[in-house]
């Protein structure tokens, strides 16, 4: 029997999930760009003409009445018209991202209980063959609970009408059970993926509804008159022009210009050939496991050089498979970059000065895409496929990777180091690996008010989605898709942890409120708070419980770190923070708290504070203080979160490991 490999063998081709948020975003960006630009046209129209007033004359009366009666009006008419119109395209990308999100979620689902089914049916085999019956069915009819009556083999021949009775019985009561079980977990998938399909075709549904409402939202501004006025080449009509331009038809992403993204083989990887969505909507990270793992050595470099954007960034493939496919991505973006934007020329070149350091760790590329509006990278340091400890580090505001490569570059070193430290010197062996997680498009600070500024809670819902794969994606790609999380798993699988920073927090507790599995440890260094309309408790985090019976949820908050209280007071979002208390902020229960002020060992060693808010200290090593130091927004040379022989590096090395015992300061629960 036949066990389709994903959801898109089961799902009617239409899809809700067409372009993405970030080219929506572009064109609203564009749109207020161009309300800036008619603004000031308007000014200089004015200042004109009230210099062409000073003169005289018929011409100088003609020119001063065309400014005031056409250009000026036309303008602020325009500038009216285009900010409507971004009004619309934001309404309609938050749509969108919604939208994506439920698909996204339903597709995983899917996969998920087709993964159930095929786990059953293994099951009902392995008893038929047992109870020498063979029935023949379709993966998509449940099969009924009570098991068909078994057959006695040639031996039973000899046993009277009673002894072969009993012998049934016994065969019954060994395998009726196991086989309700089974047929019952059939049953539930089916259920499952009849609600999913459902709700599919409703996404359909509300994905049209939303491109009809910024239809008429732009049809009702001199832009849309515009629009309607005007066709593109071939004669598109309105819809068409607003499908093109936004839906995603029109500049969909479909990986870096000049890279594949479709090859036959993909359809045995992916269930499909085309990779073309791998990043915002890949498949179950523990079928690509799988479905890797069947292929042969052959093939998989066959991917590899063939479709090297998909492997590259497709959750659930081994860490030393993505940094082969995503350096070939390197040299093609090197010898072809005007494929790539401003600030994707920047990220790559940061990337390969990074890649080209040599030394210990080892570094790898183990997702790349440099070619949207914000270039999306994550590194990792160590052998990531044989560490024992596994941690993903998410950087908070200002870290996108054009901008915070080389900061987190050091900051990763520092902590890989700190933690191969401690695993060597206490005797508890292993090796360390990490992930410096610059994948999604983090907040600014300098326009923080805006829907992507560090007040709001977009960016971080977005991010969270990618993060949540990466992460089923190392923990699928570590235990070989040997199935659910909850059932087999590699012998020895490694511990993953998440440490975050600032509005990083905000993102990975959001990430862990969507992972299919728990990590072992989430530590949080200066929050810039938890989001209350998605995560209601610490509780509810996808974060397994410590041998002390609290959950592994830590938190430190530098006494002089004066910018995170910011963000938690003016966003409206949770302190996760036990020891502190900020009257503007709900106070969130349950991580433990550690310090980061400084420390002195009882052999007299020196452990620095942290003193701002940076994850790496700055300045010039005199000991003088920049204004933006001394209020607390960054640290000074040597006293950032992440800076070496700070009591926060170690406390953030000893609590990612699970070395608990060894947090300078040690672990302190909430007063309240």
């Amino acid at each position: 029997m036949h066990v389709p490999l994903s959801s898109a063998s089961v799902l009617a081709a239409a899809s809700p999930i067409v372009g993405t948020v970030d080219e929506i975003d572009e064109i609203g960006a564009f749109f207020r760009c161009t309300a800036a630009d008619c603004r000031d046209y308007a000014r200089s129209a004015r200042s004109a003409g009230r210099r062409l007033e000073e003169g005289a004359g018929a011409a100088i009366d003609r020119l001063v009445a065309k400014v005031d009666e056409r250009l000026r009006p036309g303008a602020e008419k325009l500038e009216r018209s285009v900010v409507a119109a971004a009004k619309g395209v934001d309404g309609y990308a938050a749509e969108v991202s919604r939208i994506h999100r439920e698909a996204r979620n339903a597709l995983r689902d899917i996969d998920e209980s087709l993964g159930e089914i095929a786990g059953a049916a293994s099951a009902l085999e392995e008893i038929e063959a047992r109870i020498r019956v063979h029935v023949l069915r379709s993966w998509d009819e449940a099969p009924p609970g009570t098991m068909p009556a078994p057959l006695l083999g040639p031996a039973a021949a000899d046993l009277d009408a009673g002894q072969q009775a009993a012998a049934r019985r016994i065969i019954e009561q060994q395998y009726a059970d196991p086989w309700l079980r089974a047929a019952a977990q059939w049953k539930h998938a089916l259920e499952g993926i009849a609600a999913k399909k459902e709700r599919w075709a409703e996404l359909l549904d509300e994905r049209r509804t939303a491109e009809q409402r910024l239809l008429r939202s732009l049809n009702a501004t001199e832009l849309g008159g515009l629009i309607r006025a005007g066709r593109l080449s071939g004669g598109h009509t309105p819809s068409e022009i607003v499908s093109l331009s936004i839906a995603g038809e029109f500049r969909g992403r479909e990986g870096a210009p000049g890279v594949r993204i479709s090859h036959p083989l993909l359809v045995e990887l992916l269930g499909v050939e085309s990779g073309g969505r791998i990043w915002d909507d890949p498949p179950a990270p523990t079928r690509v496991a799988a479905n890797w793992a069947s292929l042969d050595p052959a093939e998989r470099q066959r991917l590899i050089e063939a479709t090297p954007w998909v492997i590259g960034n497709l959750p659930g493939i081994p860490f030393a498979a993505r940094d082969s496919a995503n350096r070939r991505m390197l040299d093609f973006y090197d010898a072809h970059p005007s494929v790539l934007g401003d600030r994707g020329r920047v990220a790559l070149r940061e990337l390969q000065l990074i890649r080209d350091q040599g030394g210990d760790p080892q570094v790898s590329v183990v997702a790349l895409d440099l070619t949207g509006s914000v270039p999306k990278v994550a590194v990792g340091y160590g052998d990531l496929d044989l560490a024992d400890h596994l941690t993903w580090q998410v950087p908070g505001m200002e870290s996108d990777a054009d901008k915070a490569l080389r900061t987190w570059d050091r900051a990763s070193r520092n902590l890989y180091e700190e933690q191969q430290d401690l695993l060597e010197r206490r005797n508890r062996g292993g090796l360390a690996g990490l992930v410096a997680f610059l994948s999604y498009d983090t907040p600014d600070l300098v326009d923080s008010l805006n829907e992507k500024g560090v007040l709001s809670e977009l960016p971080a819902r977005a991010g969270a989605d990618r993060l949540a794969d990466e992460l089923d994606g190392a923990w699928a790609a570590r235990n070989r898709g040997l199935g659910d999380p909850s059932g087999l798993g590699a012998s020895d699988p490694p511990t993953i942890s998440v440490v975050a920073h600032s509005y990083g927090t905000t993102t990975a507790a959001n990430a862990l409120m969507l992972t299919r599995i728990d990590v072992d440890a989430f530590t949080m260094a200066g929050s810039a708070g938890i989001d209350t309309g998605r995560v209601a408790a610490l509780d509810e985090l996808r974060v397994a419980t410590g041998g002390s019976g609290y959950t592994n949820i830590f938190a430190s908050h530098a006494s002089d770190d004066r910018l995170a209280p910011l963000g938690l007071r003016y966003s409206g979002r949770a302190n996760p923070n036990p020891e502190l208390s900020y009257r503007d902020a709900p106070d969130y229960a349950g991580a433990l708290h550690f310090s980061s002020n400084g420390y002195v060992a009882p052999d007299g060693e020196v452990f620095e504070r942290t003193d701002g808010h940076s994850v790496i200290g700055e300045g010039d090593g005199t000991g003088r203080r920049s204004p933006r130091n001394r209020l607390g927004f960054e640290a000074s040379a040597g006293h950032g979160y992440w800076d070496p022989k700070t009591q926060s590096l170690r406390n953030l090395a000893a609590t990612s490991l699970g070395m608990t015992d060894q947090v300078l300061g040690g672990l302190h629960v909430a007063k309240n």
